[in-house]
């Protein structure tokens, strides 16, 4: 990871950045979020009344989205080239689709990874085809690939002609519209 800075996403609206500086990390709220009416702090232990939280809390909030486990960070963080203690790094690997609802864009990748995304129907067949998959040769789940890893069989409801009916989110939809 070469990127220095967070964009924070809550609910499509930047909340602000977290920024890594001679190692201590930074995350100074986005004045107009912080101002909005509809502005949702980013933690309980930063609240909007701030504007910069220093390294103690930003890095425990940032460890508490990563997995408790330490094998499967060693193998996310192998998965990426990193070292399974760089939370900043990891959270910047992963953070489009990290736990919760605020996604962490690396700057250089920021509006772009934003993209809007879709959904497609899934029927019992692609279900079960996708079950098939999910172990293959008994293989351990750190070991899945990513897309089955992370997807979990997210659903959006469908407003379409099959209303009702689950449909896996890709992308921001994925953030709008989860069932």
């Amino acid at each position: 990871m070469t990127g220095t800075r967070l964009v924070v996403v809550l609910y499509g609206r930047v909340a602000g950045i977290i920024e890594r500086a001679g190692g201590a990390l930074s995350f100074t709220y986005d004045d107009g979020y912080r101002d909005s009416s509809m502005a949702t702090p980013l933690s309980l232990s930063m609240p909007l009344t701030g504007s910069r939280y220093t390294n103690r809390v930003v890095e425990a909030h940032l460890r508490g989205l990563l997995p408790d486990n330490d094998d499967v960070r060693r193998r996310w963080a192998a998965h990426f080239g990193l070292r399974d203690r760089d939370t900043f790094s990891l959270i910047a690997a992963i953070g489009a689709d990290a736990a919760g609802g605020a996604q962490f864009i690396p700057e250089q990748d920021f509006p772009a990874a934003l993209g809007e995304g879709s959904v497609e129907p899934v029927t019992d067949a692609n279900i079960a085809d996708r079950l098939r998959r999910l172990r293959p040769g008994g293989a351990d789940p750190g070991e899945w690939p990513r897309d089955l890893r992370a997807d979990r069989f997210r659903g959006a409801r469908s407003d379409g002609p099959r209303r009702g009916r689950g449909v896996p989110p890709v992308g921001r939809k994925a953030d709008r519209d989860r069932s």
